[in-house]
């Protein structure tokens, strides 16, 4: 149904037309927010007289002002509320930086960040569309928290194991947004130090509940522990952020994730990334390479902070693991994807980007005692054996 000055119409695609904002407003005041046939969505239509003198040009700007966001039981509100107080200081402030060129400096600027440089074509072309990718799939919240969706697709927030993915962009571009995210981490750590999966609802919804924001739940799985101890030593080591903060989460991060490991040397029987659907095997390259970074990264972390008994610890994993890596999952020309206890390992089974760990120990410079050799045949063989280049 759509409804032109309160009456009925077959006019498509608009929910509600009229003369005036305020008519249109207050139709939607009089339905008490519901749309007509109760529709989720819809879009809302005004007719407004420009008058343009001959030979001028005229920049129309629209634009909203939405203070509230709820989410669960909370209204978490947006954080342009705090800067503007009306749709109307949106719209001249929006006017005022378009008239000065500053709009338009600030999209000069970062089409030169992402293209003025020596990465290859489809890399800076995907780059000059991650700032709108950023911008759809995150929130700004009215205290000052910036929080990010899984993707377009996925309602799931601030996942550990797809926010490590984004992490090298913003600790690149935008280093704050990005610690904020590991500290909230540290902040929602249960007690035993399994870093959760879920801060407000997943990719299914919310099956039933209302859940509040920065709520963690989930289970446990075979890389995200690993890799907030990953993501707390980048910040150190690229922004000088201090791990004094977040040092008891640390802690007990590395207690579970080494405690996990005490089987077979490696995370084992936890799901990852790349095993979304089941997990397969007791141990498998993906997680164990982060594992290893993990124990890397934790041993200078634990240098830092003086901590002996850590980094006892951390060294005594990392060695074991590196030889789990390789009784287990070499094979003499690639890592196998995945390794059974009971024997019914497939010898062939080769899985993309197992080495993601690997990579970010080279970005941090740490060692794991690894032949890079091994890994440089490993990449070799997922190249040879993928469909195409990508």
């Amino acid at each position: 149904m759509v409804l032109v000055d309160g009456k009925p119409s077959t006019v498509a695609p608009t929910w509600i037309q009229s003369s005036s904002v305020a008519t249109n407003w207050g139709q939607f005041k009089d339905l008490k927010g519901v749309l007509p046939s109760k529709q989720e969505s819809g879009v809302g239509q005004v007719g407004v007289a420009v008058s343009v003198p001959n030979g001028q040009n005229v920049t129309l700007v629209f634009g909203y002002f939405f203070p509230d966001r709820h989410w669960g039981s909370e209204n978490i509100g947006q954080f342009y509320a705090s800067i503007w107080g009306s749709a109307k200081e949106v719209v001249t402030q929006s006017a005022s930086n378009i008239a000065s060129g500053k709009t338009n400096s600030a999209i000069t600027a970062w089409n030169r960040l992402c293209t003025d440089n020596s990465m290859p074509t489809w890399l800076r072309d995907a780059l000059t569309q991650t700032g709108g990718g950023l911008g759809k799939t995150s929130m700004f919240l009215k205290d000052g928290r910036y929080r990010q969706y899984e993707s377009h697709s996925c309602a799931q927030m601030e996942p550990p194991h797809i926010h490590f993915y984004r992490a090298l962009l913003y600790s690149s571009v935008f280093p704050t947004l990005e610690e904020q995210t590991v500290d909230m981490y540290a902040s929602t750590l249960p007690a035993d130090g399994d870093v959760q999966e879920l801060f407000g609802c997943g990719c299914g919804g919310c099956g039933g509940h209302s859940y509040n924001l920065d709520t963690p739940m989930g289970g446990p799985r075979g890389d995200d522990t690993s890799l907030f101890l990953i993501d707390n030593y980048m910040n150190y080591k690229w922004h000088g952020k201090s791990l004094s903060g977040n040092w008891d989460a640390i802690i007990r991060a590395v207690a579970w994730v080494t405690g996990n490991a005490q089987l077979y040397g490696l995370p084992h029987d936890l799901r990852n990334t790349f095993d979304e659907h089941g997990i397969v095997g007791n141990t498998n390259s993906y997680s164990a390479f982060v594992f290893l970074t993990g124990m890397a990264a934790t041993k200078e972390m634990a240098l830092l902070m003086k901590n002996d008994t850590m980094h006892a610890l951390a060294d005594a994993a990392l060695t074991r693991g590196v030889a789990q890596l390789e009784s287990q999952l070499w094979t003499g020309s690639y890592y196998r994807s995945f390794w059974c206890a009971n024997g019914n390992t497939d010898p062939n089974a080769l899985q993309g980007d197992s080495t993601y760990g690997y990579l970010w120990s080279v970005l941090l410079d740490l060692d794991l005692g690894i032949d890079a050799a091994k890994v440089k045949s490993h990449i070799e063989h997922e190249r040879m054996w993928n469909l195409n280049d990508y």
